[in-house]
């Protein structure tokens, strides 16, 4: 154990350990000896070996393990000895916990046992459970420790073994040079100690450099060693209420004395001390320890504890039992199979499928399948598709051994009674409090008038006046844009070049029409073109990389310059006698810093990012205002965007081409805006060349060289892109560390003089660098993209210019002029013929066959996105136009369907993908730019689009009529309800309601049994509890009251509950991370190191000893097989990414299938009204620190747009008190463990998501009978009213805010960082009305975005 919580307490006083790879460590070179604690850092490998293999076996495991960390020239092992005195306490606590293992060890073989001699199946869960508790009550004796030391020493290695301990031995014998490895806390303590090297999991290990950690923490050497004697350690236990942090005020407050011993005596004279030391704890133990390096050594020697004889007795039951079960195994291998049973898959192979569980080899027998139960007529029985084969005879062994089970369904007749856990978390009532209501971000009316007057005097342009650029940003006005996934760049190429066949059919077919252009069999101009388009995006990455590495050098030395002036001017002030203010220190430390940039270098740095106001948005809502520097779509090629886009694509284009900025050969309007860019352009070269960063390919004068890409137009999307990342890290970084520096200063981390202040007079960078100091470095300077190949967007104009100076592709261009009667002689006449043609005709005739004539509808629906596309002439785009503009536009009936391209396209080199806007939505509708009474129902309607409302439920049923206004005609029985909880231990807890005629039908029936491989769709023969609550002796009488009064509801419906397994959806992830770790570690031939020992190599990029300069120097050594391996012209990687993609999508599609066909609808089903359905998600918050949690998430967005797309009718529901009161009494539940929870008064157990769904679906059963919410659902206040109740009696809810948010956003919502909060998502009535007003100035900032 070691001292109790030391590392996290280091790492909370703002030390970052550096980051090394075990990989690295035979490279690294040392002056002094690696002294190795074994069993201090191998105690698991130890565990595992020595448990379940023999000596001999278990010493070369070891031996493994121990020569990750060097060899034996370098390093000496120490192992432990007998125990001391001092740590007899600690040593009767371990063997207490072993003993304890035990008892798991002997449950777990005698279940194992029953299971083999009963020939029952024993799961993977029987061996894990026997293997851990082996290893937990494992002890390594004595003789075992000498025979593992004679087996190294044998070999060559110098072993030490102990007298007592091992930390006490290495202490001892430390230089100051030497390198301590161990993972015991105790080690920090010594003063003899310098380095600590730290093993953590996966290969990692964290360094310690011991005087970096005392000038962090501002200790002392004794100090640190006064605050481990005094902690909670191994020897002594810490005065009560007094831990490290308590206890590192108080020593700090002492301060630094020469003796240790004086330091702990005046910490036990410590009012706070002497009040709490009631057991007279005088610490001489741990003194002895750390002060003497002194421990007694136990007498007599034991060399065998007593719990390692009843291990040694339960691991040779568990061998002799394995050793029958081997035996079995091989006998049932030798019965030969059936030659009617053979392994087949379950559908054709394709690529991505090696990332999907659902293609794995299943058993499949040719015997007749046993006879279905006859199926009420009448009714939709919902059912969930398993993956198993009913024909086969019983075995004790699954059929399907590779797949996994996507679906738990639970048995809802279970036992009456379960037995109570041995131990649970009881959940218990806490008072509800109104939170104070917000009034940030309220628009004024003033300002809201003034821009609506300046709006209606705007003069628009007639729409014959408008060119192709015009109509385009016109149409971004109207409707949303989207990427359109395409597939592969040599696929669509090859459909464009290469004419296809279309397969024989055995019926006549009409004929079809011709298609709009000819055939082509020009392969060689499809090989021109996917040659040209990996190899633009390819430069232009390597242009971006290239900028974004001189960049880092150039603001790391704007820091070091600005360190130096400091450092200067404190030196300064040392030598002097002058007394000088704490206020006056930090005004004149600031100017120092600022003086040390000279005005052309801020200028410079006011081109990478614009200056930051204190008073500014901290960049909360990033999102609307990131769409003009944003990573460009390419709609619109000619877009200046701001000074900084143009500084750095000026920049980018003297990288590439090498051609220096000149301000003649321009037109007056472009010399206008680029009259500050261009000199500072040039500044910056000369900066750059001047300290030898950066070596032109040429001198100034020379004559300019025509390169293979027009270079404004292959860095204009990278150029935005660049632009993006130096404002998020200058600008949102900024505000950012301001946070996490006032959080310092409250803490005491920092001190009360430090200035933290956001500076107007200096720039964005300045100021970044100057509170990431304050932070330890905590961010990188600068941004760096990887090696993997980015998307770059292309318009068509900049595509034709690519294609122009490539003789075949010009030769084509100039053939589909002459097809328009247009002549075609140079790039002037070519930027004016595609100035006139239709946005996509480029595309449709170079890249991808979109909008194909005279397919079949199975044609159509293979081809996917490429036949929805539409092409419009500019005159169909202009009448398209004047329709959505129209101001008597009805939006509930329009009609329009399919996509229009915008003209440009994104690519990597492997992948296309095209822009488009989607004609069946209305930005007007959106946004609310219409009149309230015609706009639609934002909740029946997608004309607004299918992933922007999610109305909570309160606000949509408020009467009666709103029932019968959603379902008209519909009994409240008959409607269907699917409720879904976004899971911690599952991706999505499901719970149904459906109509009461099925429960009719079948409550005769016997329930199904829960016997089958993949589960099975339950019906319940219980009654739902809505609105009932049990007499709860926590609630107040108040309370009481009103929670007994809820009506019952008499039917029995049927009712499923489902839990949508992670373990299925996380398995492309999971096999694609796999795949990507074994390609990385595997070393190619002709290669010295693999790809994860180059990375690893790689120097850090925050952190105290970060630095740029070096970081660019390796990888600048390494870049070539880092390119290869990401970007490689196989395109594996890339490949394998794109298999995982389209896997996860497939597991989405099924996920949702099943839960619409719950409610008797199904993917590409429109929801059909003879069918009612509700389907209501949750709007808890869901967080956890895991990358792979933002599946819940995306799932919940994808089944939200999916379902409204489809017509369902879908709301949100709060969440508060769902995961924590039982759905059948209303009392509060326990947890047992994460996803189970127990009711005492029910006495049933609760799958803790379907348990949450279940209280969902009874809030809706409950709107749509009382229009409430149930009352044991409500918050309790202190005085044990129910105050969300009382505010609706007194009429004070409003229609708020929150019932517009949008689907992405309410479900995005779940994943910031912390635990998961269930309370916290509600929107009290007192929070409506600044919601409203926050929701108000985010729509308008949208709306100015998208018409920007």
């Amino acid at each position: 154990m070691g001292l109790f919580d030391w590392f996290p307490f280091i790492r909370r006083k703002g030390y970052n350990p550096v980051l090394l790879y075990h990989t690295i460590l035979a490279s690294i070179t040392t002056t002094g000896r690696r002294r190795f604690d074994v069993l201090g850092t191998s105690f698991r490998t130890i565990g595992y070996a020595y448990s379940s293999h023999p000596q001999d076996v278990a010493n070369r495991m070891l031996q493994k393990e121990v020569e990750r960390f060097g060899n034996h020239l370098n390093m000496t092992l120490y192992l432990d000895g007998p125990q001391p005195v001092e740590k007899a306490s600690t040593a009767q606590v371990r063997e207490a916990a072993r003993m304890k293992a035990l008892d798991h060890l002997s449950t777990g073989v005698e279940t194992f046992e029953t299971r083999m001699e009963a020939d029952l199946r024993i799961r993977k869960q029987h061996f894990i459970a026997i293997r851990k508790s082996l290893v937990s009550a494992f002890y390594w004796s004595l003789p075992s420790r000498q025979h593992f030391a004679e087996y190294m020493r044998g070999v060559g290695w110098t072993v030490i073994l102990c007298n007592t301990e091992a930390d006490v031995a290495i202490a001892r014998d430390a230089q100051p040079e030497d390198i301590v490895i161990s993972s015991d806390s105790d080690m920090m303590a010594y003063a003899s100690v310098q380095t600590l090297w730290r093993p953590v999991s996966q290969g990692l290990i964290l360094v310690y450099s011991m005087p970096d950690v005392l000038k962090t923490i501002e200790f002392s050497r004794n100090q640190l060693t006064a605050l481990a004697i005094v902690s909670r350690n191994d020897y002594q236990r810490n005065i009560y209420a007094l831990g490290p942090a308590s206890n590192y005020s108080i020593i700090k407050a002492i301060g630094h004395r020469s003796v240790v011993r004086d330091i702990v005596s005046a910490y036990l004279r410590d009012g706070k001390v002497v009040t709490r030391n009631t057991q007279q704890e005088t610490f001489e133990a741990s003194m002895r320890v750390f002060i003497d390096q002194l421990q007694t050594r136990i007498e007599p020697v034991v060399f065998q504890m007593p719990s390692q004889v009843v291990f040694d007795a339960c691991r040779q039951r568990f061998e002799d039992l394995m050793q029958r079960y081997n035996l079995r195994k091989q006998t049932r291998g030798t019965i030969s199979r059936s030659p009617q049973e053979n392994i087949v898959r379950v559908r054709k192979p394709q690529s991505f499928n090696r990332y999907r569980t659902v293609e794995s080899p299943i058993l499949v027998s040719e015997s007749p399948p046993p006879q279905a139960a006859p199926v009420p007529q009448g009714h939709d029985t919902p059912s969930i598709t398993a993956q198993q084969d009913d024909g086969h005879p019983a075995l004790n062994r699954t059929r399907i051994p590779r797949n996994r089970a996507r679906f738990s369904f639970k048995e809802r007749t279970r036992k009456t009674v379960h037995d109570p856990p041995p131990k649970m978390k009881q959940f218990v009532l806490k008072h509800y409090k109104e939170h104070p209501t917000t009034t940030t971000n309220q628009p004024s009316d003033n300002k809201s008038k003034a821009k609506a007057e300046k709006d209606s005097t705007i003069t628009k342009k007639p729409r014959g006046t408008k060119g192709k650029n015009g109509l385009v940003r016109s149409m971004a006005w109207y409707h949303p844009t989207v990427t359109l996934e395409t597939g592969t760049l040599a696929a669509n190429t090859k459909r464009v070049f290469t004419p296809s066949s279309t397969p024989a059919s055995s019926k006549p077919t009409t004929a079809t029409p011709a298609p709009s252009t000819p055939v082509l069999d020009r392969p060689d101009l499809q090989r021109l073109v996917v040659e040209c388009l990996q190899e633009a995006p390819r430069l232009s990455a390597g242009v971006k990389r290239e900028a974004q590495r001189l960049v880092g050098q150039f603001v790391e030395t704007m820091n070091k310059e600005m360190d130096a002036a400091e450092l200067r001017f404190i030196n300064k002030l040392r030598s002097t006698t002058e007394s000088i203010t704490e206020a006056d220190l930090v005004r004149k430390l600031a100017e120092a810093r600022r003086d040390a940039i000279s005005d052309d270098e801020r200028r410079i740095l006011d081109h990478l990012c614009e200056r930051i106001k204190p008073e500014e948005d901290n960049g909360e809502n990033e999102g609307d205002r990131e769409t003009k520097n944003g990573e460009d779509n390419g709609d619109i090629d000619d877009k200046d965007g701001g000074e900084q886009v143009r500084f750095l694509q000026s920049f980018l284009v003297f990288l590439y081409s090498g051609n220096y900025p000149e301000m003649k050969n321009k037109t007056v309007e472009s010399l206008t805006k680029d009259i500050g860019v261009i000199p500072t352009v040039n500044t910056f070269i000369d900066w750059l060349m001047d300290r030898k960063l950066y070596n032109p390919p040429r001198s100034r004068g020379e004559i300019n060289v025509q390169m293979h890409f027009t270079p404004n137009n292959l860095v204009r999307s990278v150029s935005g892109q660049l632009a993006l990342e130096l404002k998020k890290i200058y600008r949102n970084g900024t505000f950012d560390l301001y946070k996490k520096a006032e959080v310092m200063k409250k803490k005491g981390t920092l001190g009360t003089t430090v200035d933290i202040r956001i500076r107007e007079e200096i720039s964005a960078a300045e100021n970044f660098l100057h509170l990431n100091k304050l932070t330890n470095k905590s961010r990188k300077i600068a941004p760096f993209t990887t090696s993997q190949q980015p998307f770059v967007s292309f318009s068509e104009r900049e595509l034709a210019l690519f294609f122009w100076k490539r003789k075949p592709l010009r030769e084509r261009l100039e053939e589909l002029g002459r097809q328009d009667h247009t002549q075609i002689t140079s790039t002037t006449d070519l930027e004016t013929w595609i100035g006139g043609k239709e946005p996509g005709y480029i595309i449709k005739h170079f890249i991808c066959d979109v909008a194909p004539q005279g397919l079949t509808s199975r044609q159509r629906k293979k081809a996917g996105h490429r036949a929805a596309v539409r092409l419009l002439s500019l005159n169909e785009i202009g009448a398209h136009l004047d329709v959505v503009k129209d101001k008597h536009l009805d939006p509930s009936q329009y009609k329009e369907r399919g996509y229009l391209l915008r003209g440009s396209i994104r690519t990597d080199g492997f992948r296309v993908q095209l822009l488009a806007f989607k004609l069946r939505e209305l930005q007007d509708v959106r946004y609310r730019r219409l009149p309230e009474n015609r706009l639609p129902p934002r909740l029946t309607s997608t004309v607004g689009g299918t992933d922007y409302y999610l109305q909570e439920i309160r606000h949509l049923i408020t009467s009666k009529e709103d029932i019968e206004r959603l379902w008209p005609g519909i009994n409240i029985e008959d409607i269907r309800t699917l409720t879904l909880d976004a899971g911690q231990a599952c991706v999505i807890g499901g719970f149904a309601h459906l109509p009461t005629e099925l429960s009719t039908e079948s409550k005769d029936k016997e329930p199904v049994k829960n016997d089958l491989p993949m589960g099975g769709v339950m019906v319940a023969n219980q009654q739902p509890a809505v609105g009932a609550v049990a007499q709860d002796p926590t609630l107040p009488a108040t309370a009481q009251e009103s929670a007994t009064s809820a009506p019952m509801r008499s039917p029995r419906p049927v009712f499923f509950n489902l839990a949508v397994k992670s373990k299925a959806v996380y398995q492309p992830n999971f096999q694609f991370r796999r795949w990507l770790d074994n390609e990385k570690k595997a070393t190619p031939d002709g290669e010295d190191e693999s790809v994860h020992d180059i990375e690893a190599r790689l120097p850090p990029l925050k952190g105290q000893k970060a630095s740029v300069v070096d970081y660019v120097e390796e990888l600048e050594l390494i870049e070539t097989r880092l390119l290869d391996f990401y970007s490689g012209s196989d395109n594996r990687y890339n490949r394998h990414v794109w298999d995982m993609k389209r896997a996860r999508h497939m597991e989405f599609q099924l996920i949702a299938d099943q839960l619409l066909k719950i409610v008797g609808g199904g993917n590409g089903l429109r929801y059909d009204p003879s069918k009612p359905a509700l389907i209501g998600v949750g709007l808890g918050q869901f967080s956890t620190s895991s990358g792979l949690s933002s599946l819940h998430s995306s799932f919940l967005t994808y089944f939200i747009q999916k379902a409204r797309s489809l017509g369902y009718v879908v709301v949100g529901l709060n969440e508060y008190y769902t995961s924590k009161k039982c759905p059948g009494c209303g009392l509060f539940v326990g947890q047992v463990d994460i996803r189970r929870f127990y009711c005492s008064k029910c006495q049933v157990y609760h799958h803790r998501d379907v348990m949450a769904a279940e209280n969902m679906a009874n809030i809706i059963q409950e709107y749509l009978v009382r229009q409430e919410r149930p009352d044991y659902l409500h918050p309790v206040a202190e005085d044990g009213s129910l105050p969300w109740k009382a505010k609706r009696d007194d009429g004070s809810s409003s229609s708020s805010s929150s019932s517009t948010a949008t689907a992405s956003n309410a479900i995005s919502s779940t994943s910031v960082q912390g635990r998961r909060k269930r309370a916290s998502t509600t929107s009290t009535p007192e929070q409506e009305q600044s919601q409203k007003s926050s929701k108000s100035s985010k729509l308008a900032k949208a709306s100015k975005a998208s018409k920007s």
